[in-house]
């Protein structure tokens, strides 16, 4: 029965810790380091909460947990590079947006 009491004191003060250094807006805004940006929590789970930026048509997602911050998707850099062939001697890459 100590194990339990030792392993769910564990847990609980884990949690806390979280709860305690999830990230708020202030921080969010700060991170980015811009102010005209449309930005706004979309999810607050407690212990980890998603952010998003709209900034000119280009929107940023982020996780928030244990006061950093992760990028989850963006839609700035969603092309994929294909190669192109022009002639036979040379090969560039087509850097353009398809959808």
């Amino acid at each position: 029965m100590k194990k339990w009491k030792i392993l769910l004191t564990v847990l609980i003060a884990v949690l806390v810790i979280f709860m305690l250094l999830n990230p708020s807006m202030k921080q969010y805004r700060e991170y980015l380091g811009i102010e005209a940006a449309n930005l706004k929590r979309t999810s607050n789970f407690l212990i980890f909460s998603t952010f998003e930026s709209d900034n000119d048509g280009y929107t940023k997602k982020h996780l928030g947990i244990l006061s950093n911050f992760y990028v989850l998707n963006s839609n700035v850099n969603s092309y994929t590079p294909r190669m192109v062939t022009r002639d036979t001697s040379m090969v560039i890459f087509d850097t353009t947006e398809h959808h």
